[in-house]
């Protein structure tokens, strides 16, 4: 038995309150005229052009005595086809090493100064205080201009990638994610094609050098300067380690421009032990940066559920209904193709529920005006979160770049509040009738199929398709006649210690005596070692621990069952008692009958690709987990148990591979467990069997 480790994270929900004073002499019966806009003051910027054509901004703010540099190299989005991962994979090694300087070299010259330097697959930043702006600069520039991209640091990157990969494929919402993206936009688009281990392996030296060598040009490229600096102190620094830059041609990218569905469907993702749905409504939308409908496209967008907690599907789904924490809408400019999304993640039983809402407020904001309250409150927020942003000198960089970039008026945000103030109920109508679309939309859902997917039909087709968006064929595979539950755990027995016999199988486990599994793990950057000890019939012992220091121990010893951890020690008595007695016990399941346990085999399903036999044991106490077992081979895949938690319920999901000979019995080597909070891979280091355990060890 696998002992779980529990992080709980805790969410804050910020709310808005917007008040106001009222004079005793106002005539309370009619509603106060607005009044004019504010006049904004931007803060001036200033710029220049290098010959090699990079555009350099220059923000002075001399409240303390530091400055940043951000380079953006601005291309157009990249298809990576058979290599994806690429792109991000290149920017990350441009800091991996230059012609002189390991990446450890720069890391200690960057710590040295105090500075911070990262690299992404658009650019450069970099922040010092102002004294060490040669330093700086200095090291900017080389990573920029001279990176060697080694092959040792790549391997380094693409093992790391490929894991976060792997827990990627077992979290909902990045499914959701990624599989939406390549419904909405289509897997031949750059905003809808997936990166797989697959391609992550294809990935060289080569490829990333390609890559920096064509995109990596001054004239595509913007410098913004933020800090205690002039112009005048920035040019000759920035023409010193930038000027030699060399410009070049980068070709322009034309994709086609994804279009919605005709028909609205659901496309559905089955996660069958699953507890919550994951709903988004998606489907890309023509709006581009600088678009007249920007504006009151966002004040609709903020009424129905922009981010605020006074949206209308916060305010229905989780205020009224309770189906969730959160719902929330974005709609999303883009100089290729924007998209819009509604979301939320809600309880299994009321997933037909929370989409009927879901329609029910996008219809409503197309065929209702809202009221004048609303959309002042709507206008309020977007007016007070567009000042309180002007207090970052960045943001005057990034409008002056969105400037440049989109080809945008000068004025254009020195105008936004003038421009918001004049969004009408006429005009959030209008945007709503645009760009709202609940009849052509992809409503993508992860979730139990069992549980929901037969309800959703009344909302369109509803069509099954895997983690990386490939549409499935609904196919129903046969139980062979006669086979058991009971017979299904017979083979597993087989399988793992050569008999399901149970007075054969006892005098194995016996003949064993001690065994000692190690195992290892890394949880939030932490290296965890996992020991759990085993003494027939039911003795054990499980400890976690990082170095000397133990977080947490379990035990069974046919007197006691307790657990122990930083947050002191718990004795388990009666029902608990028995539970953990039947769960320490090295043959329980050639008892599952005698113990009180119910066997239900409720069918075959695909687990990556492989037929399983899902059989449901429910214990005495009518708690039940549903285990999965190769219907090939007959190994355990898969347990999975249901757990309330502070945040809700939650499916705890234990998937066991590689397994391997030990002492003539199979032992899984690979553990990843996924509770939805915390993301676990194990790994069994080794397995001791024949070792001298005394029954006074197990405390």
């Amino acid at each position: 038995m696998m002992k779980k480790i529990r992080y709980i994270a805790i969410a804050f929900l910020l709310t808005l309150s917007v008040a106001g004073t009222i004079n005793a002499q106002i005539d309370r019966s009619k509603a106060p005229l607005p009044g004019p806009a504010p006049k904004i003051n931007l803060g001036a910027y200033e710029s220049v052009t290098l010959n090699n054509g990079l555009k350099v901004f220059v923000i002075e703010n001399h409240k303390l005595p530091r400055v940043s540099y951000q380079l953006l190299v601005n291309y157009d989005p990249i298809l990576e086809a058979d290599k994806a991962g690429y792109v991000e994979m290149a920017g990350l090694m441009l800091r991996a090493g230059t012609q002189t300087k390991t990446k450890v070299q720069i890391d200690k010259a960057i710590d040295f100064i105090g500075g911070t330097l990262k690299t992404s697959p658009t650019g450069i930043y970099a922040t010092s205080l102002k004294k060490h702006n040669e330093v700086l600069l200095s090291l900017m520039s080389e990573v920029l201009l001279e990176p060697t991209f080694p092959v040792k640091e790549l391997e380094k990157m693409k093992t790391k990638k490929i894991a976060e990969l792997e827990l990627e494929q077992n979290d909902a919402g990045s499914i959701a994610k990624l599989a939406g993206n390549a419904l909405s936009y289509g897997k031949m688009h750059p905003y809808g094609e997936m990166t797989t281990e697959e391609s992550v392996k294809k990935i060289t030296v080569e490829t990333c050098k390609k890559f920096y060598n064509h995109y990596f040009k001054p004239n595509i490229s913007y410098l913004v300067i933020v800090g205690d600096i002039t112009l005048e102190e920035a040019k000759p620094l920035v023409m010193k380690h930038f000027g030699g830059w060399e410009k070049g041609a980068v070709k322009e990218a034309v994709y086609p421009t994804p279009k919605g569905p005709d028909t609205s469907y659901i496309a559905f993702v089955n996660r069958p032990e699953a507890v919550q749905s994951v709903i988004n409504i998606i489907y890309p939308v023509a709006l581009k940066p600088g678009s007249e409908d920007i504006i009151p496209a966002s004040v609709m967008n903020n009424l129905l559920g922009g981010g605020v907690f006074q949206g209308r599907l916060m305010q229905n789904l989780r205020e009224d209904k309770a189906y969730t924490y959160g719902a929330r809408s974005d709609l999303h400019a883009d100089a290729l193709v924007g998209h819009f999304k509604a979301y939320a993640s809600v309880r299994n039983e009321v997933t037909d529920s929370a989409l009927e809402q879901f329609f029910f407020e996008l219809r409503r904001l197309i065929t209702e005006d809202v009221s004048e309250a609303d959309l002042s409150l709507a206008k309020n927020q977007l007016s007070g979160s567009f000042a309180l942003s002007l207090e970052h000198p960045g943001t005057v960089a990034g409008f002056a770049i969105d400037i440049e970039r989109y080809g945008l008026q000068k004025d254009y945000y020195a105008n936004y509040l003038k421009k918001l103030d004049k969004v009408s109920v006429a005009d959030v109508r209008r945007m709503a009738e645009k760009y709202i679309r609940p009849d052509k939309a992809i409503v993508f859902v992860v979730g139990s199929k069992n549980a929901c997917a037969e309800k959703l039909e009344r909302f369109g087709k509803v069509r099954f398709f895997d983690i990386y968006g490939n549409e499935l064929k609904e196919e129903t595979i046969p139980v062979p006649e006669g086979m058991t539950g009971r017979k299904v755990v017979d083979k597993y027995l087989t399988t793992c210690y050569g008999t399901a016999d149970i007075k054969t199988l006892r005098k194995q486990l016996k003949k064993r005596k001690g065994m000692v599994t190690t195992m290892e793990a890394s949880v939030a950057g932490q290296n965890l070692s996992f020991i759990k000890k085993d003494l027939y019939p039911y003795y054990s012992l499980s400890t976690v621990s990082a170095g000397e220091q133990i977080f947490q121990k379990m035990w069974f010893n046919g007197k006691e069952a307790g657990a122990s951890g930083m947050m002191g020690e718990q004795k388990f008595e009666g029902d608990e008692f028995i539970q953990k007695q039947n769960e320490a016990m090295l043959d329980l399941e050639a008892r599952y009958e005698e113990r009180g346990y119910t066997l239900d085999l409720l069918g075959i399903e695909k687990i990556d690709q492989k037929e399983c036999y899902k059989v449901k044991i429910t214990a005495p106490d009518d708690k039940a987990q549903t285990h999965y077992f190769e219907v090939a081979t007959g190994y355990r895949m898969r347990f999975v148990r249901n757990e309330t938690t502070p945040q809700g319920p939650v499916s705890i999901i234990i998937d066991l591979s590689d397994y391997k000979d030990v002492g003539g019995m199979k032992v899984p080597h690979t553990i990843h467990q996924d509770s939805g909070l915390q993301k676990i891979n194990l790994k069994v280091i080794k397995v001791e069997t024949g070792v001298k355990l005394k029954k006074g060890d197990f405390s």
